[in-house]
């Protein structure tokens, strides 16, 4: 029989749920999605981020449309903890709005 020796990286203790949950997550992983796509424009801006069909996004394309839609979201009074409805496919436009509602703290729910 052979073994393995398994490395993980760091974890740590998040409490989440209610009534709260102690969960192992990896220490170094992003808070959020909004911080995860954050990071990757800061470190490889010009990298391709998505591609559907013809379409092909870099991380500061990408990061350029969700912004826009997030500002104009604010602007109709999208707060954090609102609910947006989404009925869409897989497409460009999906993963945009769900980028979107995480910059405002808002949550998608799909249709």
């Amino acid at each position: 029989m052979t073994t393995f020796q398994v490395h993980w990286p760091p974890q740590r203790l998040e409490a989440h749920f209610q009534p709260p949950r102690n969960l192992r997550c990896f220490a170094q992983r992003p808070r959020s999605l909004h911080a995860l796509l954050t990071n990757a424009v800061a470190s490889r801006p010009q990298a391709e981020a998505l591609v559907c069909e013809d379409t092909r996004l870099t991380y500061a394309q990408l990061n350029q449309r969700v912004g826009q839609l997030a500002a104009g979201w604010k602007r109709l009074g999208i707060q954090a903890g609102d609910r947006i409805a989404l009925l869409l496919g897989n497409r460009v436009e999906f993963v945009v709005c769900l980028l979107a509602a995480t910059r405002l703290g808002a949550i998608t729910v799909p249709m």
